[in-house]
C-alpha cells in the first residue's frame, strides 16, 4: 500500500516546500486552510521560525467559506494583513482543502493583485505530494514573476549614472531605423547564483559560512543564495549571473528556464557537507554503498567516496524529484515503505547512508549505517530511536 507508513514518519508534504522557498523573501505568505497546515509548517518543517520571523498567516479557512468558494474573504483579509504589516508582495500557497473544492487559482490571483495593487503569486499545492514538488512550483512563480530585468535593461536605465561600473556598447544595424538594441555589457561583477536551497533540503539554518566558501573558491563578487539570503531584489537581477548552482532537483526547473531566458549556464552539486560528514562518507570505500537523499546530495555523497576508492560500487536512491540527466543506471527511486524494504534488505548492501529514521524500517540490516540527515524527511535527529 503506497501511503502505509509503519516504521517511517511522513515526509514534508508540498505546501511546506512551497513556504521554505518564500519564506525569507520579505513578502506575505498566506496558507489557504483552516489553521492545521500552517501550524505543522511552522512547528515542524520550517526550522527558521524559531530564529527568524517570517509573514506567514492562515487563511482561517471556514467550511462554509470552502464550500461555496468564498475567495473574496481570503482576499479582504490579504489586503488587511498587507496594510498593517506590509510586505514586498503577497503568496497564497494551496492545501488540501482548496484542492478539494478546486479553487481557481489564477482567478484569486487576479482578483487579489486588483484589490492590493501588490505583487501576487499563487502556488497551487494539494497537500497530498511530497516538499520538494511545492518547492519547484515555488521557484517557477518567483523566478518567473521577479526575473524581469536583464543585464542590458539594467545598464541602460543606470547609463546615465557615474558611479555605475557596467558600460554599454551600441550598435545599430540600419543607421535610419529603430531596430533592436544589441548590448554588450563590459566589467560586469562575477555573480553565481544558487538554486534550490532551503533547510528542507540542505539540513541547515544558516549556511553563511558555505556560502563564504563558494565566493572564496569561485573568485566571485558575490554569491546569490536565492531564498537563504538573497532576495526579491537579487531575483531581479538573476540574468546577470555567470553561473547558477542547482542545489536540489526542485531547483532544476527554474534554472532550465533562466538559461532559456538569460542564457545562464548551470551546473549541479551539494556543497554543504562538512569536513567530518565526508570523513565519515569515506569510510564507505571499497564497499557496496546505497545513498539515500535527495538527488543533488546523493550525487554529491557518491562522488567523494568515488573518488577516495574508484571502485567502489556506489547506488543513489531517493524518495523524491528524480531527474534522468543527473542520474546513473541501476539508481532507483522509493515510492512504498515496503519497497524500500525489500530493496535495501535484499540488496546485499555492505553500508547505508541516510537519514537517521531510515534505520527504523532497517533494523535487520546488518551492514553499516552512516547518518546522512536530510531535514524534510527526520527534522534533524530530533526522532526517537
Amino acid at each position: 500500500m503506497k501511503g502505509l507508513l509503519k516504521y517511517l514518519s511522513p515526509f514534508a508534504p508540498d505546501q511546506s516546500g512551497a513556504q521554505a522557498v518564500l519564506y525569507d523573501l520579505g513578502g506575505i505568505i498566506v496558507i489557504s486552510d483552516a489553521g492545521g497546515c500552517t501550524g505543522n509548517i511552522c512547528g515542524f518543517d520550517e526550522p527558521r521560525w524559531f530564529g527568524k520571523k517570517s509573514r506567514i498567516f492562515s487563511a482561517g479557512l471556514r467550511d462554509m467559506d470552502a464550500i461555496l468558494g468564498r475567495d473574496d474573504r481570503l482576499v479582504e483579509k490579504l489586503a488587511l494583513a498587507l496594510r498593517q504589516v506590509g510586505g514586498k508582495f503577497a503568496a497564497v500557497i494551496g492545501t488540501p482543502v482548496p484542492a478539494v473544492t478546486a479553487t481557481d487559482y489564477r482567478a484569486l490571483k487576479s482578483l487579489a493583485t486588483g484589490k492590493t495593487r501588490m505583487t501576487v503569486i499563487a502556488v497551487e499545492c494539494k497537500g497530498t505530494a511530497l516538499y520538494d514538488e511545492g518547492a519547484k512550483s515555488a521557484w517557477e512563480e518567483v523566478f518567473t514573476t521577479f526575473s524581469g530585468k536583464n543585464p542590458a535593461e539594467r545598464v541602460k536605465a543606470e547609463d546615465d549614472d557615474e558611479n555605475s561600473t557596467e558600460k554599454v556598447k551600441v550598435e545599430y544595424d540600419d543607421e535610419n531605423s529603430t531596430k533592436e538594441v544589441k548590448a554588450e555589457v563590459a566589467d560586469r561583477k562575477k555573480i553565481i547564483g544558487i538554486i534550490g536551497m532551503t533547510p528542507l533540503d540542505i539540513s541547515l539554518i544558516d549556511p553563511t559560512d558555505f556560502v563564504a566558501k563558494i565566493k572564496n573558491e569561485t573568485k566571485a563578487d558575490e554569491v546569490y543564495a536565492y531564498g537563504m539570503g538573497a532576495g526579491t531584489e537579487e531575483i531581479e537581477h538573476a540574468g546577470e549571473a555567470e553561473l547558477n548552482l542547482v542545489v536540489s532537483p526542485a531547483g532544476l526547473s527554474a534554472a532550465r528556464y533562466l538559461k532559456k531566458k538569460y542564457g545562464t549556464e548551470f551546473e549541479t552539486g551539494f556543497p554543504f557537507f562538512s569536513e567530518d560528514e565526508k570523513s565519515n562518507f569515506r569510510k564507505a570505500a571499497g564497499k557496496r554503498v546505497l545513498v539515500v537523499h535527495q538527488q543533488m546530495a546523493g550525487n554529491e555523497i557518491r562522488k567523494i567516496i568515488e573518488e577516495t576508492d574508484g571502485t567502489t560500487d556506489v547506488t543513489c536512491g531517493t524518495w523524491f524529484m528524480s531527474d534522468s540527466e543527473y542520474a546513473r543506471k541501476g539508481d532507483v527511486r522509493f515510492e512504498t515503505e515496503e519497497g524500500f524494504r525489500d530493496y535495501v534488505l535484499g540488496g546485499s548492501f555492505d553500508v547505508i547512508i541516510g537519514d537517521p529514521l531510515f534505520k527504523r524500517a532497517l533494523k535487520e540490516f546488518k551492514g553499516t549505517y552512516i547518518e546522512a540527515c536530510h531535514y524534510a524527511v527526520s527534522g534533524y535527529d530530533q526522532i526517537a530511536e
